[in-house]
């Protein structure tokens, strides 16, 4: 009873000192955290545009063939003058080494040949424009990036090095593992994006991996009456940018969203009806969610592709049968 009394008595002497303020942040709740801190760590690939090498040359089904410009069989057909077994049996007379230099050959070839858009992105600007869309999209979500990291590759060795005595409450990798971040598609039509997130929590003193998506997106196909490379050139290479902050946008709200488990497991037959550019298609793989214009599909592999389209409209099935190809990134 005494102690009561004299907490009452403290408490009248407080008000009268410092007047009503202080009885209002006494009972004021406790202000809420800050945004929480974030690295994020994105591959050298952004550094530069690439042209997709091989793919089939018809535009509707380089749509459905975002991530096969590591097909061998495909990719050898783009360099003037060689054929497949040419390149096939340099490859394997030379070794690894003969093959590395095959894949670099075919690759500058290629970039060549879209030299008005790769000289529109001048020095810097497709990184600064993918740093900035994650940056953005991370404050919306209410996290602050304290740091961002070009890195070869993203893995818990990396993330330690670039971290060093920093201690952020996430780590987030944005890794193209082995391929182009960004890629104008064979047909010249259409940009894709294409990465592996991961999303790292720090745990007592070390990083765990809370969640992984891997994705691509697709942009909406240029006009067939343009020229394609004038398209995306065009005004300092606009479309590719905002197709670059598309996929940032998507793919970051996509893996936040997600359940930590991952995306559900597709089986190889599962086919789904599509609609897209105008074509109905079937596509394999399941439809996740449709939004804004795009269609979320789930493939087989775990792969979740973005895509411009709708669900088809029920009816006749699609005519148009995406099959799956054998990539290191996975088929649409």
């Amino acid at each position: 009873m005494k102690n009561t009394i004299q907490r009452a008595a403290l408490f009248a002497a407080l008000m009268c000192a410092f007047g009503p303020s202080f009885a209002e942040t006494m009972q004021a709740p406790l202000q809420e955290e800050g945004p929480i801190r974030t690295y994020l760590l994105v591959d050298s690939t952004i550094n530069e545009l690439q042209g997709q090498v091989g793919g089939p040359p018809a535009a509707s089904q380089a749509l459905h063939h975002a991530t096969s410009y590591h097909a061998v069989d495909s990719a050898m057909r783009t360099v003037p003058g060689m054929s497949y077994g040419q390149a096939y049996g340099a490859g394997m007379a030379g070794g690894l080494i003969a093959g590395v230099i095959i894949e670099g050959a075919i690759q500058a070839e290629r970039n060549r040949a879209i030299a008005p858009v790769r000289a529109a992105l001048t020095k810097g600007v497709l990184q600064r424009a993918m740093l900035a869309a994650l940056s953005k999209r991370f404050a919306d979500e209410g996290r602050t990036v304290d740091k961002r990291v070009i890195v070869p590759s993203v893995d818990l060795r990396v993330i330690k090095r670039a971290v060093g005595s920093e201690s952020p409450a996430e780590v987030f990798g944005f890794d193209a593992k082995g391929g182009p971040l960004v890629t104008l598609l064979s047909d010249n039509r259409r940009i894709a994006v294409q990465a592996e997130l991961t999303q790292y929590a720090r745990e007592k003193g070390r990083y765990v991996r809370q969640r992984q998506l891997r994705a691509t997106l697709v942009s909406a196909a240029s006009p067939a009456d343009a020229d394609a490379l004038a398209y995306w050139s065009d005004q300092g290479a606009r479309r590719v940018l905002e197709t670059v902050d598309t996929a940032a946008n998507l793919m970051v709200g996509e893996l936040l969203a997600m359940d930590p488990a991952g995306l559900p497991e597709v089986g190889e037959d599962t086919k789904v009806d599509l609609e897209l550019e105008g074509e109905r298609v079937s596509a394999s793989g399941v439809l996740l969610r449709e939004d804004a214009g795009h269609v979320f599909l789930v493939t087989p592999g775990g792969w979740l592709r973005i895509l411009p389209g709708r669900a088809a409209p029920s009816g006749e099935p699609g005519v148009a049968a995406v099959h799956g190809v054998d990539t290191a990134a996975g088929a649409l």
